[in-house]
């Protein structure tokens, strides 16, 4: 197959993973109304048990999840609020939708979190409220402690992700500077159902972790996320009143957040309804469509990229079948030392590019699914022998991939999404 058919059909690959997991795919199947009751998987619930529907959500994909439980439920829904970050050519008729910052809050995410957390206050025992999260929900429903800024809680933010932190330790840190994340939202629901449907972004779908776990028991506590800021050598230059808080949280000062099994949860009903694993089983049907022979090499991509990039390549060089489609999933990271622009697919796509400059035979690409990558417009790249140029080292080493692929070719955008399940790499062979 020619090297830019392969280029197409890379995309080709990882739009069909994309469309699987958006909401207007998955949300029709776990949320349906008949008549007088409205079926949750294997529940069913009668409409007259509930007062009033309330909607509630925070994340990437949070609009469109929103749009879909709107035509599904209508003028059954009283109220409702979400968090998001991009613009969308759809109307929401029954919930207020706030665009709010990522990946680091802004005025609008404490904004969203303050508007979330004043319809919570309506809800109750009697009423159900229907909460949509997906990734991002952690900037984008941004509380801020007391006697801490915003300034404060994104230069904390802001030096751990540089600091290569995973997303686990980042919300551990996270949970414990909110009254929302951790659980804690349902606490301040009065007793109500909840059905919280979840697009999930973390590797192993970990339920504490997607969007910090607003609907879920919390295992850390604030002595987990103090060792997370000393484990990157952060308790000297994080603001002071950041470590205060958390140290304060330590003495027992503050509550810790619920623990999964908390009776505060009996009414809370947690459900996954998108995740990388589906995204990739789309793209291996998809494969197989175009003709490939698919493999699945890794379904929890990790640790910094240019190291996973470089083993992917390692391992993709010693395939001796032809037509061959390698898949895998995850979510890597980025130690950033540099002052360039770029996110963790394309760091991985240019580490990949060096490592494939004497191959002619694979095509990779590495991209998110939500259609960003980083703080930039491209969701990743595609790559190839072509690819490589004298500096892409220097590139790299800067952490500037987004100049390096902008100038040579190789970026792909996509635009936003409205879904986000992690990342995905697609090799062809």
């Amino acid at each position: 197959m020619e090297t830019d058919n392969k280029k197409d059909h890379a995309l080709r690959i990882f739009l069909a993973a994309i469309d699987a997991v958006h909401p207007s795919n998955v949300i029709p199947h776990s949320l349906i109304l008949n008549n007088d009751t409205i079926q949750v998987g294997d529940i069913i619930f009668e409409l007259l048990r509930f007062e009033n529907i309330y909607v509630a959500g925070a994340g990437k994909a949070a609009a469109s999840m929103a749009f879909e439980v709107e035509k599904i439920l209508k003028h059954n829904i009283k109220e409702g609020v979400i968090a998001t970050r991009d613009t969308f050519d759809f109307t929401l008729k029954h919930v207020r939708p706030i665009l709010a910052g990522h990946p680091l809050p802004d005025v609008n995410s404490v904004v969203a979190a303050e508007e979330i957390s004043k319809l919570l206050k309506k809800i109750k025992k009697n009423d159900l409220l229907i909460f949509l999260l997906s990734g991002g929900a952690s900037s984008l429903m941004m509380d801020v402690p007391y006697g801490c800024t915003l300034e404060e809680v994104n230069k904390i933010i802001d030096q751990l992700l540089k600091s290569g932190a995973t997303i686990n330790e980042l919300n551990t840190v996270r949970k414990h500077l909110s009254e929302l994340k951790g659980g804690q939202l349902v606490k301040k629901c009065s007793g109500a159902t909840i059905i919280s449907f979840i697009i999930s972004d973390v590797s192993g779908n970990d339920l504490q972790c997607i969007g910090s776990g607003p609907t879920v028991g919390d295992d850390t506590t604030f002595e987990d996320a103090m060792r997370v800021l000393e484990k990157y050598n952060l308790t000297k230059s994080a603001p002071f009143a950041i470590v205060s808080h958390l140290q304060k949280g330590v003495e027992g000062n503050i509550h810790e957040n619920p623990k999964p099994g908390d009776h505060v949860f009996a009414n809370t009903r947690n459900i996954v309804i998108a995740d990388n694993k589906k995204a990739l089983n789309a793209a291996i049907k998809k494969a197989g469509e175009i003709g490939y022979e698919t493999l699945l090499v890794n379904e929890s991509l990790s640790g910094f990229a240019e190291d996973a990039a470089v083993e992917w390549v390692n391992n993709a060089l010693r395939m001796k079948r032809k037509n061959l489609c390698l898949l895998g999933g995850g979510e890597t990271t980025v130690q950033v030392k540099g002052k360039g622009k770029g996110g963790r697919n394309q760091q991985f796509a240019l580490a990949a590019a060096i490592a494939l400059k004497n191959s002619s035979e694979i095509t990779l690409m590495a991209a998110g699914t939500d259609g960003s990558d980083g703080p930039t417009d491209a969701a990743g790249a595609i790559v190839d022998n072509r690819t490589y140029h004298e500096d892409a080292e220097d590139y790299l080493r800067n952490n500037d991939a987004y100049s390096f692929f902008e100038r040579y070719g190789g970026l792909v955008k996509t635009g936003a999404t409205h879904t986000n399940v992690m990342d995905i790499v697609v090799t062809l062979i």
